[in-house]
């Protein structure tokens, strides 16, 4: 995935906000720090990812919640990282979410942040970097797919001593076909569909939500239908040595 400077913050900053729901509650994994100016304000802070990647690129994000209003944080925000830097912001929106990022010579920072319901702000700030080698999967997701699908989104964190990874697609043909593709190939690496699943308790219609297991590792999968073909879903989790 190229890096550009403007693009890369609007882009994902709705994928951030999806993958950090996803990632949340992951356990401290000693990574290089980010940078000491993170937040330029008095902030209550949390760790959401302490290791992750989204679409090949390092991510660490961090939780904040302070008592200045919002137009409060985005002024001291957009100034911080403005001088002495010399760099410049990039400002977006996205619903009640409002954007700043900057380009820090190796990465990006990216402040997400909305006004609480107490009056004061909270949000999430976002470390990007280049890739600090996180632990490769036996299992390629994308390998799973059917050869006329195409990749949506992909992401990966570290929790503890496991690996997870959420890979979503779309492909242009019905929910079951595409799912009986999909599981011959998990077959075919070694995963076993789990009994509750073999049952058919979990297809209904023109959705279907199978969950696989191997030595450490679990599969879930869901295929729905989406725009005239199907959505895929994949989530591996599995054991790290």
């Amino acid at each position: 995935m190229a890096v550009e400077t403007r693009s890369v913050p609007r882009a994902a900053s709705g994928r951030l906000l999806a993958a950090a729901a996803a990632m949340s509650g992951c356990a401290p994994v000693q990574v290089p720090a980010a940078p000491a100016d993170l937040l330029p304000f008095p902030a209550q802070v949390s760790t959401v990812i302490e290791r992750g990647a989204v679409e090949g690129h390092a991510v660490r994000v961090l939780q904040f919640n302070t008592q200045h209003e919002i137009a409060r944080v985005l002024a001291l925000t957009r100034r911080a990282w403005s001088l002495p830097h010399g760099s410049r912001t990039v400002e977006a929106s996205s619903g009640p979410w409002s954007i700043v990022s900057r380009h820090t010579g190796t990465g990006y920072l990216t402040l997400q942040a909305k006004r609480a319901p107490d009056g004061h702000t909270e949000g999430l700030l976002t470390y990007w970097d280049r890739e600090h080698g996180l632990p490769r999967s036996g299992i390629d997701l994308a390998a799973l797919l059917p050869s006329d699908a195409h990749v949506r989104r992909r992401f990966v964190a570290v929790d503890a001593r496991r690996r997870s990874e959420t890979l979503v697609a779309v492909d242009d043909a019905a929910p079951r076909m595409v799912a009986e593709r999909i599981g011959a190939r998990i077959a075919a690496s070694g995963l076993r569909v789990a009994p509750m699943a073999r049952a058919g308790a979990a297809e209904h219609g023109d959705a279907v939500a199978r969950l696989y297991l191997g030595r450490g590792s679990e599969l879930a999968l869901t295929v729905h239908r989406h725009d005239g073909g199907s959505a895929v879903v994949m989530h591996l989790s599995e054991g790290q040595p």
